[in-house]
């Protein structure tokens, strides 16, 4: 019978004493925030390897399940901390955790496992070029810190800059198994590692982050009679739902945080795989055996009934509506002086508040906002229209819009909805001669132009907002390849943060404004001031152009300012006042009038003018310009007098009832 026990490296004199554990949880930290926690992080990194391992043979979306359970280590159990406690009473801050092996104290575990995936495929020998080889996953996963198996041209860290650190963050004992079928071997694999700081036990110093269960160099393999009774007994401890013949990986966290909540996890799954889930490429499952609360199960068909969040109901709506029915083009390119024209769905009123949106964005801003990097498993045709083998396809975009149809570096401000989980789905993809690449998107039928860097695979990305190139890479691609790209963040950004934007002349589709109560600007039938006519100017400066809309609304609180287009200056010696109706609404960015008048206005915001303190109010704005606000009866009005920088202003979202 085998005996099992924990092996620690051992550190040769000369050697350089290194704190990879402290530098692993620096590295996290510096990472994390409120909104990056450690149920957050490993969501997000377990979540990315098993979205990137799917299995290309397997028409089917990864099923990623998450357990908490306790555990209380009898038996062969007792072996999995064997040779453990001696290390864990040389670190100070660990012997709460080995008094509780010794006592055999009953603890919580935490278990994310995949299944679907290919598991960690890769020689597992220990020779030659394997140990730098970046495309063997077993290898990169289980022995080398800071390195990737995403990338073989350098040892770079994979998108989140954490990665396995995360795992060990999860335990008190800063330790965790694995468990793997990978799919180019017959045999289930079962190991451990732990990574303590450097200690010394016995006037032996032990180096820090190098110590593996029963050896340094092999794994637990179950065509061993002994290892396989071992494996097979830690399984039922652990409560693995992986079946020991399906390929994938099982993480089994033993002593977890007692921070660690599954309400935090579930609420990590809705926002950091949104979009995959949606898609039908990931399906989670929760299973609590530490409460009353029955397992669930969260996929594509009963995703937007599980989303609490009002935020996330209200984008969901937007997703669903667009990945479900369609949706013609939103051209981004032209900033968004057009939205949809036939939107085939139920009336939808996102009734979202400013603040509301820029929370939303917000809770968007987490790792590399303004860029994403998924990597999916594509099947290339060929030409008889038929899959090819396999390939790998990578994207990396940065959203800056220029006269190209990239956003600018100038444009300082621009937030965009934009995830590393982003669905890719097969259409077709087409890289023309000119390395222009050209995204097609037949639902929600958006058109992208990207450009592909010469010679660029996988390059890292400046910081947000400091680069305008989109690095494009296919390890092998033919004319056609089966892809597609819902870019249904852009409908959500063109929708919640430019809708008030567009002027209501260019609104046409009364459907769409019934869909998403957006209000129309109704001309003003007042003979005196009809639209187009030739009035004269309050200070007699001359003939203009006015024309001029109403809109009855009831007096609440206050308004909202939105701002849009820009008029052109006219001729010298007159000036062009637009009179607009707007909806009374509340908004977080309330400013008093004492202060507006005390500096340059800025059209470039939103404000809150509170009723009571509108009337008779003359606000001056940049080079001279004036906003004259008056209030009639139950109809609010205001002139916009001067053109230098002043941008038309349109209504709130909300049904407006004629009047006047």
């Amino acid at each position: 019978m085998n005996t099992y026990i924990w092996a620690f490296d051992k550190l040769e004199n000369g050697s350089i004493l290194e704190d990879t554990a402290h530098l692993e949880e620096q590295a996290f930290t510096s990472r994390s925030s409120e909104k990056y926690d450690y149920e957050r992080t490993v969501v997000r990194e377990f979540g990315q390897n098993a979205d990137d391992a799917q299995d290309p043979d397997l028409d089917q979306p990864v099923l990623v399940t998450i357990t908490i359970g306790d555990f209380n280590p009898v038996g062969n159990d007792i072996q999995l901390f064997n040779g453990l406690t001696e290390h864990l009473n040389a670190l100070g801050d660990y012997k709460n955790i080995s008094e509780k092996i010794t006592a055999n104290t009953s603890s919580r575990f935490l278990t994310i496992e995949d299944t679907g995936t290919i598991g960690l495929v890769g020689d597992r020998t220990l020779k030659g070029q394997d140990r730098i080889d970046k495309t063997n996953p077993f290898n990169a996963f289980w022995r080398a810190s800071g390195q990737s198996s995403k990338s073989k041209a350098s040892p770079q860290r994979g998108s989140n800059g954490v990665g396995k650190s995360s795992f060990y963050m999860l335990s008190e004992a800063s330790l965790y198994f694995a468990a793997s079928a990978p799919k180019d071997d017959h045999d289930e694999l079962l190991w451990g590692t732990a990574n303590l700081p450097p200690h010394v036990v016995d006037d032996t110093v032990y180096k820090a982050g190098n110590a593996k269960f029963h050896s340094l160099v092999t794994c637990l393999t179950n065509n061993d009679p002994d290892d396989a009774d071992f494996i097979k007994s830690f399984r039922n401890t652990f409560k693995l739902q992986r079946k020991a013949n399906e390929h994938g990986l099982s993480l089994v966290v033993p002593y977890l945080r007692e921070e660690i909540a599954m309400e935090n996890i579930r609420k990590c799954i809705f926002s950091e795989w949104f979009h995959a889930i949606i898609s039908g490429s990931l399906v989670f499952k929760l299973i609590d055996l530490t409460s009353t609360r029955d397992d669930e199960e969260i996929n594509a068909q009963n995703f937007f009934e599980k989303v609490d969040d009002p935020l996330h109901r209200a984008y969901g709506e937007i997703c669903k509506k667009v990945i479900g029915e369609g949706a013609i083009a939103i051209d981004v390119g032209r900033e968004y002086s057009s939205v949809i024209k036939n939107f085939k769905s139920k009336p939808v009123n996102l009734g979202l508040s400013e603040a509301e949106i820029i929370d939303f964005q917000e809770s968007y801003d987490q790792g590399d906002i303004l860029v994403f990097e998924p990597k999916y498993w594509m099947k290339i045709l060929d030409e008889n229209g038929k899959p090819g083998p396999p390939t790998r396809v990578s994207f990396k975009v940065a959203y800056q819009k220029d006269n190209e149809g990239l956003y600018p570096e100038k444009d300082e401000d621009r937030r965009i909805f934009v995830r590393n989980d982003l669905l890719i789905k097969p259409n077709q993809l087409k890289v023309s001669s000119s390395g222009i690449v050209y995204v097609h998107l037949t639902n929600p039928a958006l058109s992208e132009l990207f450009r592909k860097t010469e010679g660029a695979s996988h390059e890292s990305f400046l910081p947000p907002r400091r680069t305008a190139n989109t690095r494009f890479s296919i390890t092998k691609y033919a004319e056609s390849a089966q892809v597609i790209f819902y870019s249904v963040f852009d409908i959500c950004e063109a929708l919640l943060s430019k809708l008030n934007q567009i002027h209501a002349e260019k609104l046409k589709s009364s459907h769409f404004q019934d869909a998403f109560s957006i209000p129309t600007l109704i001309k003003n039938t007042d003979p005196d001031t009809p639209p187009g006519t030739t009035v004269n100017t309050p200070k007699g400066k001359g003939p203009q152009k006015a024309t001029s809309y109403f809109v009855s609304s009831p007096m609440e609180n206050g308004f909202t300012v939105h701002l849009g287009n820009t008029y052109k200056i006219p001729p010298e010696g007159k000036r062009f006042v637009t009179r607009v109706g707007y909806k009374l609404a509340n908004t977080a960015s309330s400013r008093s009038i004492d202060r507006w008048n005390e500096r340059d206005f800025d059209f470039s915001d939103q404000h809150l003018l509170p009723i009571s303190e509108i009337e008779d109010i003359e606000l001056i704005g940049r080079n001279g310009n004036r906003v004259e606000f008056e209030i009639t009866g139950e109809e609010p009005r205001f002139s916009i007098v001067g053109f230098d920088g002043i941008r038309d202003i349109v209504v709130d979202t909300s049904p407006l009832v004629e009047g006047g």
